[in-house]
């Protein structure tokens, strides 16, 4: 607790540090620079960008751990979620030559939560289904499981073609900091922390997370909440 805490309350000088390095970089470039410069530019900026994320990720758990994560009540509007997470993923799916599709049923109107939570929950997933995947498709879905007068149980899934994940992996890779194996990181990078975040944030929007899969036959990870 008190590890979380303090890195919760340390998120400022942590970032503010490289979001300089970030910045002066991108004004440096618009200067105008040798094709070499620009070459080792890019190269700041990339791991500049990496090591953003990776600090924001493990301030994001952290902050969820210390009991700081707030959740918005707003309007939620699934198909917004859904678009902006496809046209992020988009270009890393062209890239690769891989079809993104999404599936989404009849919602209730008039859902109310935390928009951008939940976008955050669904774009690791499709970050990750993207990157293991190099043949095939990856599809996003959303349903409702049930519903009353005053709920909603939404069922997000992300499935794809990749490489799939050993069943007794599976159990692991919702954990802080934990991936299929080593040779993982090696290969694919990332911190493992996308996994632990996306069913910490379903976890406090009432709802929980987990994945099927098999070598070699893809996977499929899915969320539920409560909206």
């Amino acid at each position: 607790i008190a590890k979380s805490a303090f890195l919760a309350n340390m998120s400022h000088e942590i970032r503010t540090p490289l979001n300089a390095i970030t910045g002066m970089a991108h004004l440096i470039r618009r200067e105008g620079l040798t094709a070499h410069q620009a070459e080792q530019m890019a190269k700041l900026e990339g791991a500049s960008e990496h090591l953003l994320g990776t600090i924001n990720a493990i301030l994001e758990l952290s902050k969820i751990e210390a009991g700081k994560f707030v959740l918005e009540e707003a309007p939620v509007h699934i198909e917004s979620v859904m678009g902006n997470v496809t046209s992020i993923l988009r270009e890393r799916a062209e890239a690769k030559h891989l079809a993104l599709q999404t599936e989404i049923d009849a919602l209730p109107a008039g859902l109310v939560g935390d928009a951008t939570r939940l976008q955050q929950a669904l774009l690791n997933y499709g970050i990750n289904a993207v990157k293991f995947t190099e043949t095939g498709s990856v599809t996003l879905r959303a349903t409702a499981v049930r519903e009353d007068i005053d709920n909603c149980i939404v069922r997000f899934e992300v499935r794809d073609t990749g490489i799939g994940i050993e069943s007794e992996t599976l159990s692991r890779l919702f954990s802080a900091f934990e991936q299929a194996d080593a040779s993982t990181t090696r290969k694919y990078g990332g911190t493992g922390l996308g996994l632990a975040i996306t069913k910490k944030i379903a976890e406090l929007m009432g709802g929980t997370a987990g994945a099927e899969s098999a070598p070699g036959a893809g996977s499929t990870f899915w969320f539920t909440v409560c909206l």
